[in-house]
């Protein structure tokens, strides 16, 4: 079975609600919380965030 997760919008309305989760009930700033979503969650644009927090 070959399942294309870009059109599972669950998962995207999940995300959005860990994220809320995290500010809301864990004060994590926004601003220190990444998302990545469909085509941008590619391991190359992972490893781009992590770096560039590396260096910052």
């Amino acid at each position: 079975m070959i399942l294309n997760i870009n059109h599972l919008k669950g998962c995207i309305n999940d995300v959005e609600l860990q994220r809320h989760l995290f500010i809301h009930r864990f004060g994590f700033n926004p601003r220190d919380i990444y998302t990545l979503t469909d085509e941008q969650a590619t391991r190359q644009e992972i490893r781009v965030w992590y770096w560039r927090q590396r260096l910052l």
